[in-house]
């Protein structure tokens, strides 16, 4: 037996409560007060927050509670969706086979997926996985996401589905952002390993060796996994706790379950040139080549009122880029049902944050992120929270004026029951409305779990109520010719989920 002689003993202690004491210190006075604040402003009922600086974790701390009205409480481990902060874990995994020669980014996606078509029959042959990675597929921001989100479609017929999307730049033009294509680039992952799942590859390659325990692909994981989150939405102006949604069929674009304490280990190998605790987990070059902009964002170049130390805003793989104060910021944000996050950091100084709540009715990680930035930085302070809470205001009060005006006077031009028949949408595929107990109630078929009971507004326009609360409500404009309905348009929580018609 080896006796531990008594002053190194004393060392240890004295080291270990130094770090315990690093560990908690917040990174800024009153840290805890603007979280504080912020969360009962943005009514967040819980969120988790870890500060990595030189290759370590220098303070975590939960706050709040797991769900609205109990009080079970929010700490390091607790399990939250992280949305689009999964699309890093997918491009470095398509960069890190690139490296191992398995695949080239420039690879057309028709190489992998013969059958795979777009509306574009010319950017269908030319699109490649690095197009798919940085979002210039020429497909509008979240364009088809209402046929994608939780639906009962495969991920073979979503890819088969693309084809029926109509674009809205050329290929590369501009930047659209989107889901369904991430999908898309983790679905080549199996193509070039014999079969190794999407989800296998980041279990063996990064959760695994960067002592992600917790971390998880889908919400089934959840069911055993404990210490988990409750998501909340905003319905009827109430915050109101959901249920999860299943992302399997949409996996690699957002799918992940994760922790601050995991998130933080991640972004230690992002700062670290790819190393974690010593160990290559990524090339270098691997790590550096994803916080290239491939594409740029149409922002302000200079005079920009909201941030005039930024000069561009570009996409690299997985990643948003820009410079902030004379530095590079790199971050993402990621939003389900009920559920919000952000990742960034500054990797010239080796200091970066991880942001996750359980609600997705607000803008308050990223005023957090950037009152975070401007401490680290010694920038000119600013009140984030006042900024995006205001920007927050005018964007609801944007999507109320965009309603159409309610007119209770103006009848229907048929009788209820005329309204009544199945509906079909190229992309979507059918959705049928009932005339039942004299109501009309929407069924739609690639959302078999979800119904909508439609109410008058005026004229030949609804609005539908959808009992997924994530949905919120939709509008219903029909159209009319000779006495005869002919077909109808509607978005659904245009905000979160779908802008097209």
């Amino acid at each position: 037996m080896t006796i531990t002689p008594p002053y190194k003993l004393v060392l240890f202690l004295f080291f270990f409560c130094i770090k315990i004491a690093v560990f908690a210190q917040p990174p800024f006075e009153d840290f805890d007060t603007y979280i504080e604040k912020g969360m009962k402003t943005w009514q967040i009922p819980g969120m988790s927050v870890a500060v990595v600086k030189n290759h370590q974790i220098v303070y975590a701390k939960g706050y709040g509670v797991k769900e609205i009205g109990k009080s079970d409480k929010v700490d390091t481990e607790t399990l939250f969706g992280i949305g689009s902060n999964t699309k890093a874990f997918t491009a470095a995994a398509l960069a890190k086979l690139e490296f191992d020669r398995k695949l080239k980014l420039n690879d057309k996606v028709i190489q992998y997926f013969p059958r795979f078509q777009m509306q574009d029959s010319i950017a269908g042959r030319l699109i490649t996985i690095r197009d798919l990675l940085c979002h210039r597929t020429g497909l509008g921001t979240w364009e088809g996401d209402f046929t994608h989100w939780g639906s009962r479609y495969s991920k073979e017929e979503l890819i088969d589905k693309i084809r029926f999307l109509p674009p809205s730049f050329s290929l590369r033009e501009a930047f659209g952002y989107g889901n369904v294509t991430y999908m898309l680039a983790g679905e080549v992952i199996p193509r070039v390993t014999k079969g190794i799942e999407w989800k296998r590859y980041l279990q063996d390659n990064f959760f695994a060796p960067l002592d992600m325990q917790r971390t998880c692909t889908s919400t089934n994981d959840l069911k055993t996994a404990g210490n988990v989150a409750t998501p909340h939405t905003l319905w009827k102006n109430e915050l109101t706790p959901l249920p999860w949604r299943n992302l399997d069929n949409l996996d690699a674009c957002g799918s992940l379950n994760s922790t601050a304490t995991d998130m933080a280990h991640w972004l230690v190998m992002q700062m670290d040139s790819g190393r974690y605790e010593g160990r290559q987990i990524l090339p270098w070059i691997v790590v550096r080549n994803s916080h290239i902009p491939q594409i740029t964002l149409n922002v302000e170049p200079y005079n920009n009122p909201y941030f005039p130390s930024s000069h561009f805003l570009g996409y690299g793989l997985g990643w948003f880029v820009r410079d902030y104060y004379g530095k590079m910021l790199i971050f993402h944000t990621g939003s389900i049902d009920g559920m919000e996050s952000m990742t960034a950091f500054f990797p010239e100084e080796k200091t970066g944050i991880v942001i996750l709540t359980n609600s997705d009715a607000h803008n308050f990680s990223s005023a957090l992120m950037y009152q975070f930035a401007d401490k680290l930085l010694n920038a000119p302070r600013k009140d984030w929270q006042a900024h995006f809470f205001l920007s927050y205001l005018e964007e609801v009060q944007e999507r109320k004026d965009a309603e159409p005006a309610q007119d209770l006077s103006h009848k229907p031009d048929l009788p209820f029951s005329n309204f009544e028949g199945h509906y079909y949408h190229t992309h979507y595929g059918q959705i049928t409305l009932r005339y039942q107990n004299h109501e009309l109630i929407a069924y739609p078929s690639a959302h078999p779990q979800t119904t909508g009971k439609l109410i008058p507004w005026g004229g030949n326009t609804f609005i539908c109520e959808w009992t997924d609360k994530a949905w919120d409500r939709s509008f219903l404009q029909f159209t009319l010719e000779n006495q005869k309905v002919i077909d109808f348009s509607m978005t659904t929580r245009p905000n979160l989920l779908d802008p097209a018609v």
